[in-house]
């Protein structure tokens, strides 16, 4: 230690540090410094630090100053830390639509997407997409062990056939230097000549790629990670797919700004909203049962919403299901206004939707909605969907007893179905799976078979959408009608407004087939040339950001997918005779018989056949 004379003509010895490469301190680190001081002695902050007595003096005089310049900075660091947030998120988006098509990706891919983001969200103009930078982006993402090469086989083979071209709208591949592919097709241009050129290309941002390996192309594709569609663009899209589709970061922004109040609320201001309105949750048995446990067979219990999510039952799930939130909301106008579908491109909200809360376990029954399509928002919790295209209704044995208006249940056991239940749907074709997280919106287009399943608590919205085609589907559902009030008035029937005269039968008939005919006359005066027909790749192609395609189940995963459904179970119950519903029939033995013959009179394609007949002959 050195012997200086203080500021006052005395020899005191104080600490000053070694004489080395000055150290800078910010406005932050100096605002601790100061703040530090307050509580420990000068030397013990000095030493710590390696900062003189007379510096830390000199801040501390400076302490307004230097607090005021920190709270300064903190506020640009704020602002830069939410533009980093946002690439960082959109960074992981694109590697993660990159990762699902199976396309790999290199350091310098990476970093020139993250260029392009950081221009699309209007972050720092001296942002530099360095290889520090990628490594500390996969360490805040928890990244560490992907593996982004600098180099890829695949890549490789790319470079040897990527040319300079015009601009064809395609994102830059920033493998191989444009600037040395330049220099070496115009060598006898000038530096300035070449530097304008390269400049030029790079703005451009293309290649064309001309090669024979049909799965590197999509290195070229303009992936618009941020893009979204329209509201005018979703709702043509919604009611032409003709298979199912994932909408994320549509409700739910990518930074986690909800555009419904609705996903604000946790379940307890859920519960608080709903007050001490009564819900009624059919109840059924968390165990492997002989067949499916049918919405009939299942019986009834009333809670609040508060009490419902208090329960604890391990042997039961309940499913407060397929309620119109205008009929159980009427007294929480907070909750019917809390969604809208307006960004779908409907003008629809609380009051045309329904709800549907249910514990763990709680399932619909693998069934297809005779009308329309089908819109379904997560809020909480997580659902399980598994999804059949129409063609596989053969398979799927349908049936219509237990009756309900405009649903077509299948008779297999997807909660535990037996082995030979099994075999059958692992042969099935097009099956696709999903788990909806809260802020996801999936949409079943019309006649797709589904199973729901809540693997957690959880609460679900939904809409359903008319289509055109639907007037041929009411008439269907009319035939059944009045086969089920003619025939089989006795059998399982899932509302009592099911149940009406066969005269009121006959005249929905009669509804239905001038609907028909009115409908006919009218398309045949409209053509529009100009219509777009929407499919579920092009939409993941386009905004891959906000719509993906659902998982393929090849026969081997749907088969291990079904064994563990099956084999997940403890207990076992026998519920093949069981029955809530009181019949009428003066002998039950005719009851199994009588369930047969309106299964048979209303099978698919018997009632498709009827149909028409009646169509053809409205027509002569």
């Amino acid at each position: 230690m050195e012997s200086v004379q203080s500021e006052s003509g005395n020899d005191n010895p104080k600490y000053e540090p070694p004489k080395r490469k000055r150290k800078r301190f910010n406005f932050q680190e100096k605002e601790k410094i100061v703040q530090e001081a307050k509580t420990k002695d000068m030397e013990t902050i000095c030493r710590k630090y390696k900062i003189g007595e007379s510096t830390l003096r000199k801040w501390k005089k400076q302490e307004d100053d230097i607090f005021d310049c920190a709270k300064t900075v903190n506020l640009k660091n704020a602002k830069k830390a939410t533009n980093t947030e946002e690439l960082d998120w959109a960074m992981y988006a694109w590697l993660m639509d990159f990762q699902n098509r199976d396309i790999p990706v290199t350091g310098p891919i990476a970093r020139q997407k993250a260029l392009e983001l950081n221009k699309k969200l209007r972050g720092p103009n001296d942002f530099k997409a360095s290889k520090g930078w990628l490594e500390k982006w996969k360490k805040r993402m928890n990244l560490s062990a992907l593996k982004i090469t600098e180099n890829n086989s695949r890549v490789k083979r790319l470079k040897q056939t990527a040319v300079p071209s015009v601009n064809l709208g395609l994102e830059v591949i920033d493998i191989e230097s444009p600037v040395k592919k330049i220099k070496t097709e115009s060598s006898n241009k000038t530096e300035e000549e070449e530097n304008k050129r390269t400049n030029s290309f790079q703005e451009k941002n293309a290649f064309e790629i001309e090669n024979n390996h049909n799965d590197e192309d999509i290195y070229t594709e303009d992936v618009k990670i941020l893009d979204e569609p329209s509201e005018e663009t979703l709702r043509r899209a919604i009611l032409e797919l003709d298979e199912p589709i994932l909408l994320r970061n549509i409700i739910r922004k990518l930074n986690g700004e909800n555009i419904w109040n609705l996903l604000d609320w946790d379940l307890k201001t859920l519960a608080k909203k709903f007050g001490n309105v009564q819900l009624p949750f059919r109840t059924g048995h968390i165990a492997q049962t002989s067949r499916p446990q049918w919405e009939v067979e299942c019986p009834m219990e009333w809670f609040t919403m508060k009490d419902f999510i208090k329960k604890n039952d391990f042997e039961s799930w309940y499913y407060f299901d397929y309620k119109y939130m205008h009929e159980w909301c009427k007294n929480s106008p907070e909750i019917l206004q809390s969604l809208n579908w307006n960004r779908f491109g409907f003008d629809l909200d609380g009051k045309d939707s329904t709800i549907w809360i249910g514990s763990k376990g709680a399932h619909t029954n693998c069934h297809q909605d005779s009308y329309g399509c089908n819109l379904v928002a997560q809020i909480h919790g997580k659902k399980e969907w598994i999804l059949f295209p129409p063609e596989a209704a053969e398979r799927l044995k349908p049936v219509r007893v237990p009756y309900e208006e405009s649903t077509i249940y299948s008779s297999i056991n997807f909660f535990s179905p037996s082995e030979d239940e099994i075999k059958l749907l692992k042969n099935i074709p097009g099956a696709r799976t999903v788990i909806l997280d809260p802020g996801e919106v999936l949409l079943v287009p019309k006649s797709w078979w589904h199973y729901v399943e809540s693997l957690n608590l959880s609460v679900s919205v939904n809409v359903w959408l008319p289509l055109e085609t639907d007037s041929k589907e009411r008439l269907k559902e009319a035939l059944v009608k009045l086969i089920v009030n003619g025939i089989g008035k006795n059998i399982p029937s899932a509302s009592e407004n099911s149940k009406c005269s066969v005269s009121d039968c006959i005249n929905f008939v009669n509804i239905s087939l001038e609907e028909i005919k009115t409908q006919k006359e009218s398309s045949a005066s409209f053509k529009n040339n100009n219509e777009t027909l929407y499919s579920a790749k092009y939409l993941t192609e386009e905004y891959p950001f906000c719509v993906c395609s659902l998982q393929n189940f090849s026969t081997e995963n749907l088969e291990t997918f079904f064994l563990k459904k099956r084999n997940r179970f403890s207990r076992s119950i026998d519920n093949s005779k069981t029955s809530f519903v009181k019949l009428e029939e003066p002998d039950p033995s005719n009851q199994p018989l009588i369930e047969n013959i309106v299964n048979a009179f209303c099978n698919l394609g018997t009632i498709e056949k009827v149909a028409d007949f009646l169509l053809n002959g409205s027509s002569r």
